[in-house]
């Protein structure tokens, strides 16, 4: 078993143009990896801050 984790830090003002992007390369690029099951990121800004 794999698992890969990343953190992403959005630029304030491009969040929604970011996101975007993160959908439209980084995820269907990701599902194609061989062996891939599931992704997994948060929903919300909130959740996206690193708990420190």
């Amino acid at each position: 078993m794999y698992a890969v984790v990343s953190v992403w830090n959005l630029e304030k003002g491009r969040e929604e143009e970011q996101q975007r992007g993160l959908e439209q390369r980084v995820v269907p690029s990701v599902q194609q990896a061989p062996g891939f099951v599931a992704g997994y990121g948060p929903t919300t800004r909130r959740a996206a801050r690193p708990t420190r």
